[in-house]
C-alpha cells in the first residue's frame, strides 16, 4: 500500500483533513442544543460533577471520584473548560460541544493512522464512512466520555506503532503515558493498557530479545507512574470505585448458569460486532438510547470491506496491534459485561472495524481499476460513499428526533426544566449538600 509523506508537509493531507473536519463540524454541531430531544441522566450527572468543581466551597481534588464515582475529577476538566467558555446559561451546549471537539481530534488522528496505510483518497473515504456511522454521530453529539477514552487509547496505539517502526525509546515512553491517562477516563478506556502490555509482552516472548524487553519496560514504567495517583485514590475508595464495574460484570449477577451465560453472551457479541447482525442491537434498555433498535452497527458496504480487509490482514499477518484491540474489546467489554453487545462499551472496537475496512476498500478499488480503469474506480467508490453518508445522516436525525429515542433516554431532563434544575443543583453544592437525582427532581420541581 502506498504510504503518505510527512503529514504536516503534504498539502493533500492538510486539505483532506480540513474538508473532513468542516463536514464533521456541520454534522455534529447542527442544533446541538436541542438534538437529542432531552438531557439524559448521564449528562445530568456529569453536569453535577462540573458544578462540584466550580462551586464546592471546600474545593475538589483532581483525583476525587465524581460522576458515577469511577472517574476522577481530572476527567471532568475538559468539559468544565467549555462550560466556563460558553457560560452556565449554555451549559448543555458546552457539555456536548466538549465531546464534539474531542471527536474532531479523534477524526484527525485516525485519518493520520489510515494515511500511513493508504492513499489520501482511500483514507478520506474510510474516514467519511466512519464519521457518519450512526453510533459515532450519536456519541459525538452527546455529553458522554466514551470518545475521549477512545482518543487516548488510540493515541497509545498510534505512538506504539511509531515506536515499533522507528525503534526509539521516546515513543515507547509516550505510548506508556497515554496508556496510563486512558485509565482516568471512561471504564472502557482501561482496555488499552491491557492491549499495549499484551502486545509488547508477545513481541518479547516471540524473540526473547533483550531490546524488546527494555522496550516493554519503558512502556510499563511510564504507564505505572502515570496511574500511580489513581491507584492511591482507588485504594482508599475500593467499594465506591468498583461499584460500577461490579454492576456490569456478568458473573456478579448471581447467575448459576455460568457456561450457558458465557456462550450466550459470546453469540450476541459475535452476531452484532463480527457478523453485523442487527437483530441483537437493542438488547437491554440502555442500548436503545445509543443506536436504533435491530439495526446493523455498520452499513453493508463497510461490512463487505471489513470481511475482505480482515481476511487480507490475517493472511498477510498484519495489524496485530489493532487485532488484539478488537478481540480484547469484544471479550472484556462485550462478552463479559451485561446487555451484550453493549454499544457504549464496544464503541472502542469501531475504529478497528473501519481500519480493517480500509484494506477492503483499497482491494475493491484496485480490482475495479484493473478491470475498468482508474476513473470508474474513483466514481464507483465515491458514489457508494456518498450514498452511505446520505443514508446514515438521515437515519441518525430521524432516530434522534423520534419518540422511541426520547423515551429510551429516560430518566431525562427537559430543556424547559433545565434552568431551574441547574439553579437548584448549584444551590445545593454551595450549601455543601449532595445533588439530587432526576427522579427526586420530578417531585421537587413542582414546588421549586
Amino acid at each position: 500500500m502506498s504510504r503518505g509523506n510527512s503529514f504536516t508537509k503534504n498539502k493533500k493531507n492538510i486539505t483532506a483533513v480540513f474538508c473532513i473536519l468542516l463536514f464533521a463540524a456541520c454534522l455534529y454541531t447542527y442544533a446541538l442544543w436541542r438534538i437529542p430531544t432531552n438531557i439524559t441522566g448521564d449528562e445530568s450527572v456529569y453536569l453535577e460533577s462540573v458544578y462540584q468543581i466550580f462551586f464546592n466551597k471546600h474545593g475538589v481534588s483532581p483525583f476525587e471520584l465524581l460522576g458515577d464515582r469511577s472517574q476522577p475529577a481530572l476527567n471532568f476538566y475538559w468539559m468544565a473548560l467549555w462550560i466556563k467558555i460558553f457560560g452556565l446559561q449554555h451549559a448543555v451546549l458546552a457539555m456536548r460541544f466538549s465531546t464534539t471537539v474531542t471527536s474532531f481530534i479523534f477524526i484527525a488522528v485516525f485519518f493520520f493512522i489510515l494515511r500511513r496505510r493508504s492513499s489520501v483518497f482511500i483514507s478520506t473515504i474510510t474516514i467519511l464512512l466512519f464519521a457518519t456511522n450512526v453510533l459515532y454521530i450519536n456519541f459525538s453529539r452527546a455529553g458522554w466520555f466514551n470518545i475521549g477514552a477512545m482518543l487516548l487509547g488510540t493515541l497509545m496505539i498510534f505512538f506504539l506503532e511509531i515506536a515499533v517502526k522507528e525503534n526509539k525509546k521516546k515513543w515507547f515512553l509516550v505510548a506508556g503515558f497515554f496508556a496510563g491517562i486512558a485509565c482516568y477516563g471512561y471504564f472502557a478506556g482501561k482496555i488499552y493498557p491491557v492491549v499495549g502490555i499484551t502486545y509488547l509482552a508477545w513481541r518479547y516472548v516471540k524473540t526473547h530479545s533483550k531490546q524488546k524487553l527494555q522496550q516493554f519496560g519503558y512502556f510499563f514504567v511510564v504507564f505505572f507512574l502515570t496511574i500511580l495517583p489513581l491507584v492511591f485514590t482507588v485504594l482508599g475508595n475500593m467499594n465506591i470505585y468498583f461499584f460500577r464495574p461490579r454492576t456490569v460484570f456478568i458473573f456478579s449477577q448471581n447467575d448459576t448458569k455460568i457456561v450457558e451465560t458465557f456462550l450466550d453472551q459470546t453469540r450476541k457479541v459475535m452476531q452484532g460486532f463480527v457478523l453485523f447482525d442487527g437483530s441483537v442491537m437493542g438488547n437491554g434498555r440502555e442500548n436503545l438510547r445509543y443506536f436504533p433498535e435491530s439495526t446493523p452497527i455498520i452499513d453493508l458496504f463497510t461490512a463487505l470491506c471489513f470481511f475482505i480487509g480482515a481476511f487480507l490482514c490475517m493472511y498477510h499477518k498484519k495489524e496485530s496491534l489493532w487485532g488484539i484491540t478488537y478481540i480484547f474489546g469484544l471479550l472484556f467489554l462485550g462478552v463479559l459485561t451485561v446487555d451484550a453487545p453493549n454499544l457504549a462499551r464496544l464503541l472502542v472496537t469501531l475504529p478497528c472495524i473501519y481500519l480493517f475496512s480500509t484494506y477492503g476498500i483499497l482491494y475493491i478499488y484496485n480490482r475495479i481499476q484493473i478491470i475498468s480503469g482508474r476513473n470508474i474506480a474513483l466514481i464507483f467508490v465515491t458514489l457508494v460513499c456518498m450514498l452511505v453518508i446520505t443514508f446514515n445522516t438521515q437515519k441518525y436525525f430521524i432516530w434522534a428526533l423520534g419518540k422511541e429515542n426520547a423515551e429510551a433516554r429516560q430518566p431525562a431532563l427537559s430543556y424547559e426544566d433545565f434552568p431551574k434544575w441547574q439553579e437548584y443543583q448549584i444551590q445545593r453544592v454551595l450549601h455543601n449538600k449532595y445533588t439530587i437525582t432526576l427522579y427526586a427532581w420530578e417531585n421537587i420541581k413542582k414546588e421549586y
